[in-house]
């Protein structure tokens, strides 16, 4: 899946939770930031298997994020 395919799919399923971009990033456990920057086809391994796993489960318990 592409970095702006993914981001997609992350505005559907944060448009039925009735978040923000900025709710959608805490829950993902990232900035802001790196959720504009998928958008533009500029996405981490890291990133993206927070954003796979919120997608496959959003109930799941994203890993605090490192540092």
């Amino acid at each position: 899946m592409t970095p702006q395919r993914l981001h997609s799919a992350l505005n559907a399923r944060r448009r039925e939770r009735g978040l923000t971009w900025d709710g959608l990033a805490a829950e993902l456990g990232i900035c802001a930031g790196l959720l504009d920057a998928m958008r533009r086809g500029v996405i981490s391994g890291e990133t993206r298997a927070r954003a796979l796993a919120w997608l496959e489960d959003d109930r799941r318990q994203v890993p605090p994020r490192e540092e």
